[in-house]
């Protein structure tokens, strides 16, 4: 009989994807995309298939080199991703990846290219405008010449997704916008298209230069800090504090981690290690919330080392891996084929061993992509420097869910597993922040009540 691993049960609700890539049952392992297992002695082990170079592209430091190298890659990729592929399409949501696969398609001389573009429909408002980049997917679409599909989304989310949901993947997976990819692959399907180039990881791969930031503050060059962050604030349009930058970028250097994580607790607006953590009763945190927290990341979060250490471990992430691994099994579902331009170990290694300065440069993030892309994609969407935000539909959704009956569902699952008065108390009453984590917990009980498992 199968049986609940309470230490990924655990793990999960703390930190979503672990480094221990465990599954939800006992004694059942699996190996990820980037990985493979080695048993020895009766030990099994996960190892990486290949690490990254730090020292190539070491002598091409000056900018021009290195911008270069980053279009030549980016071009190879997208064209190894597009071979033998008779039809393909792309996804073209007007940001920055998605419009740089797509303009690269066409710049390389792909033939039967079609984008695909989400419109969320009947959304009014504010809410319209978080998600509405249209003026930028039609821009690409119109300048490339490219066939254009556009799938209206309406009455649906991640609660109406779940069904399905549950058919693909054999375990809880945390994908709350996870409904949007289900249309698009059914949109192919019709279409008979089977390539699909998604621009899934192009920012951690690429790195938008905020460790620049921490960078600064951690030699105390206050002054060169408290310039580019102003000039951060002012490209977005947002309200700018020396006292934030200070508190943010200075002071984690100057205190103990241990003294650190106890006056994030404190703090008033959303820490996300204290609203997932803290979900979970106390007696289930043996060794202290803060232990745990330092062995998952091998340091405070805040605390980096160094820029390039800090992208190292973006670039190693558990985070990508599962991501490959959920998209690819949802694709796999359709008969899709999907390849993902921006994981080319060649264009990681570029990028790990790119300096900083030229990712984060005078408040534009990700400059030397950005740069390198000029005269394949379109200037307004290189000059972007907003970003929509995918989940409304599900916010809406899971704002009509029955409090009440979550939690006497959770109650007869997952016995005290949970702290029901923190779930009130912090997660239920601010539905607006956390809606990502009341999803988490409404799939994972589903998962439970299908699977007919109970936490004991």
């Amino acid at each position: 009989n199968l049986s609940l691993n309470l230490k990924k049960v655990i793990n999960y609700f703390m930190f979503l994807n672990t480094t221990s890539g465990d599954t939800f049952y006992k004694k059942i392992i699996r190996t990820l995309p980037r990985e493979y297992l080695k048993i020895s002695q009766g030990k099994i082990s996960r190892e990486e298939i290949y690490c990254y170079s730090h020292s190539k592209y070491i002598g091409a430091n000056d900018f021009e080199s290195l911008k270069n190298q980053f279009k030549k890659l980016f071009l190879r990729s997208v064209k190894n991703c597009a071979r033998d592929s008779i039809n393909i399409s792309s996804a073209l949501s007007g940001g920055l990846d998605s419009s740089s696969i797509t303009s690269s398609l066409e710049y390389i001389g792909g033939k039967n290219i079609t984008a695909k573009t989400v419109i969320f429909g009947n959304l009014k408002g504010s809410q319209n405008n978080k998600v509405d980049e249209t003026y930028y997917s039609n821009l690409v679409a119109k300048q490339k010449n490219i066939e254009h599909h556009k799938i209206k989304l309406t009455n649906t989310g991640c609660i109406s997704d779940l069904k399905i949901t549950r058919k693909i993947f054999p375990e809880p997976t945390g994908l709350v916008n996870g409904y949007i990819h289900h249309e698009i692959f059914k949109s192919l399907k019709s279409s008979g298209i089977n390539t699909y180039l998604d621009g899934f990881a192009g920012d951690s791969i690429i790195g938008h230069g905020y460790t620049k930031l921490y960078e600064l503050g951690k030699k105390f060059r206050i002054f060169e800090l408290i310039k580019e962050d102003r000039i951060l604030h002012e490209k977005r349009g947002a309200k700018y504090s020396v006292l934030r930058t200070i508190k943010m970028y200075v002071i984690p250097f100057l205190i103990p981690s241990k003294v650190l994580w106890r006056i994030d607790k404190m703090r008033k607006t959303k820490n996300w290690q204290k609203t997932w953590i803290y979900r979970i009763n106390k007696k289930y945190l043996n060794g202290g919330v803060f232990n745990k927290i330092i062995k998952e990341f091998g340091r405070y979060p805040v605390k980096i080392t160094s820029a390039r250490s800090s992208h190292l471990e973006n670039l190693k992430s558990i985070n990508i891996s599962m991501g490959i691994y959920n998209a690819s099994l949802l694709a796999k579902h359709y008969g899709i084929n999907i390849r993902f331009p921006f994981l080319s170990k060649k264009l990681m290694e570029l990028s790990l061993n790119t300096p900083v300065k030229y990712k984060l440069h005078e408040g534009i993030d990700r400059y030397i992509f950005r740069e390198a892309m000029r005269g394949i994609t379109p200037d307004a969407v290189l000059n972007r420097t907003t970003k929509a935000d995918m989940s409304p539909f599900s916010f809406n959704e899971i704002s009509n869910l029955d409090d009440q009956k979550i939690l006497n569902s959770l109650k007869k699952n997952t016995g005290d597993f949970f702290d029901y008065d923190f779930l009130k108390k912090e997660i239920f009453s601010k539905k607006s922040l956390n809606f990502a984590e009341i999803y988490q917990m409404y799939e994972f009980n589903e998962w439970l009540e299908i699977e007919g498992l109970k936490l004991d």
